[in-house]
């Protein structure tokens, strides 16, 4: 971090450097290098903030998703080789996880296979906006430190009975 500064002629008081530690203090330091020395490379202006060095430090440890795009395409080809029921772990890594979900949020592999070729259109758009949406989640995910995460919403006991009536038993639910 503080070749960052030095790089770009700034300086920090000693309050500074604790909220900056405490916001990136979780990140591997050869993340956090990288991250630095690519905000370096590619901006030629302004001053980085610590979401933007924290976007590109989980870039780099984790890579980049896939694009709605891609994951579709992957889709297609999982569904046209490999049988979903036979081999539902083969195609579940065909098309990684959040694929697979956004998938099953649309209707699952069957109906996709079943439908008209003139469907095909509206169900890549939901399939679009259901996996953008898992990718945000995602990403959040792997930005925010693991205190900083948004955490689900507690359930008052009486919200908690109706959940448990209506949810499936536990032994019928898929496995994550």
């Amino acid at each position: 971090m503080v070749g960052l500064f030095s790089a770009v002629g700034r300086s920090l008081p000693a309050e500074g450097w604790v909220m900056w530690y405490q916001v990136l203090g979780d990140l591997a330091l050869p993340a956090l290098h990288r991250a630095v020395v690519r905000w370096l490379a590619e901006c030629d202006s302004g001053f980085p903030t610590p979401a933007a060095i924290r976007r590109l430090a989980t870039e780099s440890e984790h890579g980049q998703l896939p694009d709605a795009t891609e994951a579709f395409g992957k889709v297609c080809r999982a569904i046209r080789c490999i049988s979903w029921e036979w081999d539902a772990d083969r195609f579940r890594a065909a098309v990684g996880p959040l694929a697979f979900e956004a998938l099953h949020r649309c209707g699952g592999p069957q109906w996709f296979a079943d439908m008209q070729p003139d469907q095909r259109g509206t169900f890549a758009a939901q399939f679009r906006r259901a996996y953008e949406s898992l990718i945000e989640r995602q990403e959040q995910v792997r930005r925010l430190p693991a205190e900083l995460r948004p955490q689900p919403a507690k359930l008052t006991p009486a919200t908690q009975r109706l959940v448990e009536a209506f949810s499936p038993p536990k032994d019928v639910t898929r496995a994550e």
